[in-house]
């Protein structure tokens, strides 16, 4: 079943191959219109016995596809289980850091169960002006800020992530050293406008202020890798995520 194809296709492969030499360096002009007679049926035929040699031999290869296929699988699930494992790790750090640290939540507004429906620029979920939404209202993960409500519809509303060029949070260190923390492009955050003489350290966990609309002492992230020169006015850093938002399925949404 496998070389009677196979052979056919080698057959019309090497017969057209030659018909193109020919052609292309000018022998075959001559006989250009008695030759399409023949040309147009090779290349027909190349092109149908091609896309049937695909399915004659699919099952030669298909316990190799899935071999690899199952490896690919295996490859994603443990990198998925890697993240899922960090993640937990500094969601517990969070935790422990404020028990540590005797931060208190400043904010008693109603919460708002969500789920996140769409990802674009911003992360859309299904809650809207009908269950009381409004723009400017916060948008949590547990004690970490997924971000501010930008625009609403009757039955959804877009959310304004933090790493959104167009983010701006007024933040604090646990040891109120203040800050701002700014969207980047490529799904990143930077604490800015840090005061040089000020205290910052890398893994200090940064809350928003309570300025910009934004609850007081919601997480925003942790310092990573700070690169300001000493010399600067300011300092600067790169601020790492608590959250993945990919991976979010509940939000819950801050109304006043």
């Amino acid at each position: 079943m496998i070389r009677s194809p196979v052979k056919l296709f080698s057959l019309l492969l090497v017969v057209g191959m030659s018909l193109w030499i020919f052609e292309t360096r000018g022998i075959l002009s001559p006989f250009r219109g008695m030759m399409e007679i023949v040309t147009v049926p090779v290349m027909e035929g190349v092109y149908s016995v091609t896309r049937g040699i695909g399915s004659s031999i699919s099952p030669v290869f298909s316990p190799w596809r899935n071999s690899r296929e199952t490896e690919s699988l295996r490859s994603q699930l443990t990198n998925q289980q890697v993240l899922e494992s960090k993640l937990s790790m500094l969601e517990k750090e969070n935790e422990a850091l404020r028990d540590e640290l005797k931060v208190e939540k400043k904010y008693t507004p109603h919460m708002l169960m969500a789920h996140p429906i769409a990802r674009e620029r911003y992360l859309v979920i299904d809650r809207g002006e009908k269950d009381g939404v409004v723009a400017g209202v916060a948008v949590v993960s547990g004690d970490v800020l997924v971000g501010k409500v930008e625009r609403t519809t009757t039955h959804t509303a877009s959310v304004l992530l933090p790493t959104d060029p167009g983010s701006l949070v007024p933040v604090w260190t646990t040891r109120l050293t203040k800050g701002v923390v700014k969207g980047e492009f490529g799904n990143t955050m930077t604490l800015d406008q840090v005061l040089g003489r000020d205290s910052l350290d890398e893994a200090e966990i940064v809350l928003t202020t309570g300025e910009s609309g934004y609850p007081q002492n919601i997480v925003v992230g942790k310092v990573g890798k700070i690169v300001s020169e000493s010399r600067d006015p300011f300092k600067h850093a790169a601020l790492e995520p608590l959250l993945d938002i990919d991976k979010i399925t509940t939000v819950f949404v801050l109304l006043p």
